[in-house]
């Protein structure tokens, strides 16, 4: 409540309490400190709390997601792909945590990886248009000109929001500016 009238000092205060005496409200408070400090762009902080609920909270999927969103703030690409692993299995329907863990192979030069996450991205959800947007892109950097032509072109199948056809149209006309010359 005191979040939403805008008083997060307060708030957090309140919250730290609620660690110290370490009861049944200790993981959402660990969890609320941790996505304050993403808010408020306190990434130090944010790290703090989200290593407290690690150590506590191990095999929690709340906890590895934002511990893992908070790694990716912070540039710790390998260690946001070690702990948004287990959500990505745990939450199969769910290609969000795939797109995250491909932008970190990317972040890291492993392209090939980042290509085989989305494939399997594509497989588990094969309307997905950002998806395969996304696809094509690493395709595009890989050189691999032909897929990321055929993953552009099945995006613009599935009738994007115009948005992301913008976004896939301006990589689509660079993969045919490329194969013509």
């Amino acid at each position: 409540l005191r979040l939403s009238q805008g008083r997060s000092r307060d708030a957090v205060k309140l919250l730290d309490e609620l660690v110290k005496s370490g009861g049944r409200l200790k993981l959402y408070s660990l969890i609320t400190l941790a996505r304050i400090g993403l808010i408020g762009n306190d990434n130090q902080k944010a790290a703090q709390y989200a290593d407290l609920a690690l150590a506590s909270y191990r095999d929690n999927m709340d906890v590895l997601d934002i511990a893992g969103d908070i790694a990716i703030r912070n540039k710790q690409y390998k260690k946001a792909i070690d702990l948004l692993t287990p959500v990505a299995q745990s939450r199969k329907n769910d290609t969000s945590y795939l797109l995250k863990m491909a932008g970190c192979y990317q972040s890291l030069g492993n392209l090939d990886a980042a290509i085989k996450l989305l494939s399997d991205a594509t497989r588990l959800t094969p309307n997905s248009a950002i998806v395969h947007i996304e696809l094509g892109k690493l395709h595009l950097l890989n050189k691999e000109f032909l897929g990321a032509k055929l993953q552009f072109e099945r995006a613009m199948e599935l009738n994007p929001p115009l948005s992301e056809a913008r976004t896939c149209f301006a990589a689509f006309i660079k993969v045919l500016n490329i194969m013509n010359d």
